[in-house]
């Protein structure tokens, strides 16, 4: 997970005992892994660049970069369902991830409470694990959202692996029926290509620093409205999301942007005038 600067600690917590033994021999590896920045962002053909350095050997190291696809945006009407049931949510939106993906997002955006008091929405997203073409409340959510209020939101992250998923809204408590608005996002473009010189067949070694660069393709992002998000992921053969960095493009470049900036001394002294002229 993502960490700031500063003591950590790792704390071991024994759940079961299934031994004879107070005392069994236990072994836990620690590591950290360095990123140059915490998210990339880039604006019109500029590309970006950033470092990885990881504490320790990352066999079979993968690294892929996600771009988000335009959002679905679906309006529902408000109905009181089967507390007791979620599977009767009134809304069971289809969604199917032809390839691994970065990231899915499911936003619900309902009235404000002061216009629809004691209404309470829940947002559920299922996964079709068996791929039997049904989706099992009990076994099957991956992703849950179920606040006292009607505003929702579950995000998936890490890689999501391809097959069929539903999104649910389910009304919890719903005193007048009212609209909403879901939006589902899919993080699964090819929009952000990413290369790298270092990288050899092993993985990553330990102590080696790696540059990657990362490149927008403003073609494939110049037909979506701005700013267009995604994700920089990577990590060890085994578990290729282990990592996740979020990226952001943007079409120009913003208003206000901070250079880097180095005053010397002359840069501070007044401009002499002439005896005489007078300054404009």
């Amino acid at each position: 997970m993502p960490s700031s600067g500063g003591l950590h600690e790792i704390m071991l917590d024994n759940v079961a005992f299934g031994g004879h033994k107070l005392e069994v021999p236990l072994e836990t590896t620690a590591s950290a892994l360095q990123v140059s920045s915490g998210n990339v962002a880039m604006w019109g053909n500029k590309c970006r660049d950033i470092t990885i350095t990881s504490q320790m050997d990352l066999p079979g190291f993968v690294i892929q970069g996600f771009s988000g696809q335009p959002p679905t945006v679906i309006t529902g009407s408000a109905r009181q369902d089967d507390i007791n049931a979620n599977g009767t949510s009134h809304l069971k939106e289809d969604v199917t991830l032809d390839k691994v993906a970065a990231g899915f997002t499911a936003i619900l955006d309902a009235p404000d409470a002061a216009d629809a008091p004691l209404l309470d929405l829940d947002l559920y997203v299922l996964f079709d694990k068996n791929a039997d073409l049904l989706f099992d409340p009990a076994t099957e959510v991956v992703g849950l959202s179920g606040s006292e209020g009607a505003d929702e939101m579950v995000r998936l992250q890490g890689t999501q692996s391809p097959g069929d998923y539903q999104v649910w809204v389910h009304g919890f408590r719903v005193p007048t029926p009212v609209s909403y608005t879901l939006s589902i996002q899919v993080f699964d473009g090819d929009a952000f290509t990413v290369t790298t010189t270092q990288l050899t067949e092993p993985g990553l070694a330990a102590g080696m620093p790696l540059s990657v660069q990362v490149c927008p393709d403003v073609v494939k992002l110049g037909l979506q409205p701005t700013p267009v998000g995604g994700a920089l992921v990577f990590g060890p053969g085994i578990m290729p999301g282990l990592f996740q960095v979020p990226m952001a493009w943007y079409s120009r470049a913003p208003y206000i942007i901070t250079l880097p900036l180095t005053l010397t001394t002359y840069d501070l002294m007044p401009v002499p005038v002439p005896v005489g002229d007078s300054m404009p």
